[in-house]
């Protein structure tokens, strides 16, 4: 009993504190393509990736260059472990992109994906993704997380905790991921 209990009370924080890397912006009406995009990227974070891939693929049928949409769908290919597909709507995210905030939601992608993958200079990407959220006025909690795991695989344990410090400094998710992650790497020293 006290097991379900947990369970469900772990399921109302999640789904109250939002569950995932998502665009920050006023409510948006039900059914438009940033509405499928913010779903399919909580349903990616929950482990539906055929879900997230419908979503995305929803927040593409009206606008074909809808940069958030192509985002998604690299971050799903890279999780589903087909790493041309994933870099290739990654760039087409990139290139789409209208403004600040979508250039800022595709290069944050593009470190998840590149973190995920490993593949090529995969660090160097990563350094370029982050370099150009900074152009942006875009670091938040989410860029500083996927800088310091990029890091910590290249074992550049000390700039990966400097990153993850700003990250736990900052405000959602990536503020508590990366507070976990601080937490795991104490334990291990």
């Amino acid at each position: 009993m006290k097991i379900i209990a947990v369970f469900i009370v772990f399921t109302l924080i999640i789904l109250s504190a939002g569950c995932a890397g998502t665009i920050n912006v006023e409510q948006y009406p039900f059914g438009s393509p940033i509405h499928h995009v913010n779903n399919g990227v909580r349903f990616l974070d929950l482990g539906l990736n055929d879900d997230a891939f419908r979503e995305f693929a929803s927040a593409l049928k009206d606008n074909k260059k809808y940069s958030p949409g192509y985002a998604g769908k690299g971050i799903y290919w890279s999780i589903v472990g087909v790493p041309d597909v994933a870099i290739g709507y990654i760039r087409l995210s990139i290139k789409y992109a209208d403004d600040s905030r979508e250039e800022v939601f595709a290069h944050r992608s593009s470190m998840r994906v590149q973190v995920s993958l490993e593949e090529g200079d995969w660090l160097d990407t990563v350094k370029t993704n982050f370099s150009e959220i900074e152009k942006r006025g875009g670091t938040d909690a989410q860029t500083y997380y996927w800088m310091g795991m990029a890091l910590l695989k290249t074992g550049d344990t000390p700039t990966a905790v400097e990153n993850f410090k700003k990250a736990a400094e900052l405000i959602g998710r990536y503020k508590r991921l990366s507070e976990q992650q601080l937490k795991e790497m104490d334990l291990k020293q």
